[in-house]
């Protein structure tokens, strides 16, 4: 893998990392939230549904940065 390829594949890693851990903060807000309303379950939801694609595109990256793989041109 190539120099470029590595910078690219941390810098979305870390930019990733940096907006799980904001989701998870919020999601830890909302789960101390009373009362529990619809709009809260609502974006509670939202919130644990981002938060499984970001783990999801994080683990995809830490695989090619792990394994090597260049970026598709």
């Amino acid at each position: 893998m190539n120099i470029e390829d590595t910078i690219v594949y941390t810098n979305i890693s870390l930019g990733l990392s940096i907006v799980h851990r904001n989701a998870l903060e919020r999601l830890e807000d909302l789960s101390v939230t009373t009362p529990f309303t619809k709009e809260t379950e609502k974006e509670f939801d939202k919130l644990k549904h981002g938060i499984k694609l970001i783990n999801e595109q994080l683990e995809h990256y830490n695989f090619l940065l792990e394994n090597g793989y260049e970026k598709r041109t």
